[in-house]
């Protein structure tokens, strides 16, 4: 709620609050702490399973975060491009080697998770929405549907 606060108040206080260049109705901010509430109450809450939760979270936070700074270190303008899928990727099976087992279903979710970078936002192919509820969606419903397929959820 502060972050949409600061939205329509005073959108140049926090880069990325409506200062950053995006579209006016671009919400990349808000969208990541409000899709944190299902991602946690269905994984953590309800399915028991909150290394789940964390690491799709942040599959978002942190490899969308560094996919940001290769583009803007190696191509100086927001754009889908290899390395920074490349270095996404890496990040995601780190995060997942830490928290998911067996390692092969986080492997496959941060595949998905940086498809799913590609395939949303504002340079993506589906312009509606944003990646930044997108990529915890879809990478938890990957990885939870996984554990349930292989009897280990």
């Amino acid at each position: 709620m502060l972050l949409l606060g600061a939205r329509f108040v005073k959108p140049s206080t926090f880069r990325g609050v409506g200062g950053s260049g995006r579209e006016k109705g671009v919400f990349a901010e808000i969208w990541f702490a409000w899709v944190a509430v299902p991602v946690l109450t269905i994984s953590w809450l309800w399915l028991s399973q909150p290394s789940v939760a964390v690491t799709c979270l942040l599959f978002m936070a942190w490899g969308d975060g560094i996919t940001g700074l290769v583009r803007w270190r190696i191509y100086g303008r927001a754009v889908k491009g290899l390395w920074g899928s490349l270095v996404m990727l890496g990040s995601c099976i780190i995060i997942s080697w830490a928290f998911i087992e067996p390692l092969w279903i986080g492997i496959i979710g941060s595949i998905v998770a940086v498809i799913t970078e590609w395939a949303f936002g504002d340079i993506g192919i589906f312009k509606w929405g944003d990646d930044n509820w997108a990529i915890p969606v879809f990478s938890a419903a990957t990885i939870l549907e996984l554990m349930k397929l292989t009897g280990n959820l």
